[in-house]
């Protein structure tokens, strides 16, 4: 069919339907493509309908047959689905349901390679779709086929278990969730790479927010098997500013190796990806997922309260909790859990993200404070052994209104961020480190705002002898016609005093890119709205880091809006 040669084609097509009164109708098709002497194509379709208050029945098919000058093939695929309605139970339903694909070319009489089939029974039994609160439950049993020998075989078989439902009732109360069971058992080893299994998902989330939203809350639980390989990775050099990495030859013998890898700081560095290598031995893994992110406003009911609730009322939190755990399945129900201690011999992966925020006269324009926690702990056991990143950080920031159009902010940080491989024992280090920076800032209606801010960063390397001190003085400008055009620009110069090897893993963590000495780093950016849909961005980044040569970088985007 996909010849160039010059030939007749034909195609006809015809259709009928019928309409019941009661709620039903019958459509039927058929249509055909000759293109003479390559190809032949039939199509035959039948659907039924009926759906009234005691019955819904939905039963459909098609089926193509074709053939070429060297090739037969058939495509057939039913759909039924039998439901009877139980009024008593306000429009739930019970019913079983028939879909399959049989995909089947031959050749010389044989079936190819690409042919398949699958066939799926359910049974299932639901609530209405517009009832409030939801509840259903349904039983699979799929059939996967493959060719062998020139004849279809059974290769898997597999039997699932849903359980899903919601209670939406109070709408400042709301849980839902979804629980699925499935086993797989591989019938022909021969036809099949996959392996006999028991998997388990399972899905929970409540959403609550209290009287006057004083109180909301949102959980989040997730929980599943499953085969995975267990992963090697490389760096793969792509074109500057495509990648995530950058490159540093340690040991200047010009070979890449693993751990000469750095996240980039600037964006022509980037010259680098990760990519993770699958191997060919597969682990059976239990994944495990848990958000929940809490706020308080007392304000909501204590706005107009005096004393000890007035001054209560003044403050108000967010709190952000997410888990994210791969285990070694053990059989036990414990590895499902997010929490809890796992030996390195069991973990796969682990991510934690903690930030906890207490905020003092948020929304008054005078004055405000701000208290913020935060803590990440990220964890990959690879082949060549468990690698851990950490980082925790006290931030406090106080903010002050002088006049109408002058705010001035002081905000102190204190934290540690550190480094541990096993693999890697020269990428191992704990930098402890403080930020003070006061800051002014110019607003002026919302088109120009302009900021001018002193940084004093400290950090040393608790596992070594680096340390470092810098100074910096930094320059914001934006000013911005609404609707139009927005020019933004950024000036900092930096004085950077560090003690320690500065080409080395823990120098490039406590440096971020920068130099002993001076260091200038500037950007410009202009965004300019050509139209409803069309809109351009400039930017121009340029740095004088140390005794490293002057980088200039431009760039020109154009983005459609739709």
């Amino acid at each position: 069919i996909l010849s160039t040669e010059p030939s007749n084609e034909h195609y006809g097509q015809t259709a009928w339907s019928l309409r019941g009164k009661e709620h039903w109708s019958l459509d039927a098709s058929s249509s055909v493509f000759v293109r003479e002497a390559l190809y032949r194509g039939f199509r035959q379709g039948l659907n039924y309908r009926l759906n009234n208050n005691a019955w819904r029945i939905q039963t459909g098919g098609s089926w193509v047959s074709a053939a070429t000058d060297s090739t037969r093939s058939d495509f057939i695929r039913p759909d039924i689905t039998i439901a009877k309605k139980i009024q008593q139970w306000k429009g739930t339903e019970a019913g079983i349901r028939y879909w399959s694909e049989h995909n089947y070319t031959r050749k010389d009489d044989s079936l190819v390679t690409s042919s398949f089939f699958f066939d799926e029974y359910i049974a299932f039994i639901k609530t209405s779709d517009t009832a409030v609160n939801q509840l259903s439950s349904e039983w699979i049993l799929r059939n996967d086929g493959l060719p062998n020998a020139g004849i279809m075989n059974l290769a898997n078989q597999g039997f699932t278990w849903n359980l899903s439902g919601a209670l939406n009732k109070n709408a400042s109360n709301r849980l839902s969730w979804l629980l699925t069971y499935r086993t797989l058992e591989v019938r022909d080893t021969s036809l099949s790479l996959l392996q006999n299994e028991n998997s388990l998902l399972g899905r929970l989330q409540h959403t609550y927010v209290a009287s006057k939203g004083w109180l909301t809350s949102d959980i989040f639980l997730e929980v599943g098997t499953g085969q995975e390989p267990r992963r090697e990775f490389t760096f793969v050099e792509v074109e500057p500013g495509q990648g995530t990495h950058t490159w540093f030859d340690y040991n200047n013998n010009g070979i890449q190796e693993l751990n000469e890898f750095e996240i980039a700081v600037f964006a022509d560095q980037a010259t680098f990806i990760q990519v993770f290598i699958p191997t060919d031995e597969y682990i059976q893994a239990n994944v495990s997922q848990f958000n929940y992110v809490l706020g308080l406003n007392p304000k909501a009911v204590w706005f107009d309260r005096k004393g000890l609730r007035s001054g209560l009322s003044r403050f108000s939190s967010l709190s952000t909790l997410q888990l994210n755990r791969k285990v070694l399945d053990d059989g036990t129900l414990l590895t499902y859990l997010p929490l809890g201690e796992v030996a390195d011999s069991q973990l796969v992966s682990s991510n934690i993200y903690w930030q906890n925020t207490i905020y003092f006269n948020r929304a008054e324009p005078i004055f405000g404070a701000d208290y913020t926690y935060l803590s990440t702990i990220g964890r990959i056991v690879l082949v060549n052994g468990p690698e851990t990143r950490d980082k925790s950080e006290h931030r406090l920031t106080l903010r002050y209104k002088i006049a109408d159009p002058l705010i001035v902010n002081l905000i102190g940080t204190l934290g540690n961020k550190g480094l541990a491989s096993d693999a890697f024992t020269d990428r191992t280090y704990q930098t402890p480190y403080s930020i003070w920076e006061p800051r002014l800032t110019y607003i002026k209606d919302a088109t120009f705002r302009i900021s001018l801010s002193y940084v004093n960063r400290a950090a040393n390397n608790s596992e070594g002898a680096e340390s470092l001190q810098s100074q910096s003085a930094v320059l914001d400008f934006r000013y911005n016609v609404p609707g139009n055009s927005t020019i933004g620009s950024r000036f900092s110069y930096t004085q950077v005093a560090f003690e320690g090897q500065e080409d080395s893993p823990v120098g490039f963590a406590m440096l971020e890119g920068l130099q002993n000495g001076n260091n200038i780093l500037w950007n410009i950016n202009f965004d300019k709205r050509l139209s409803q849909v069309l809109q351009m961005t400039i930017s121009y980044d340029g740095r004088k880091t140390g005794s490293a040569a002057i980088v200039h970088i431009g760039r020109v985007q154009m983005r459609a809006l739709f």
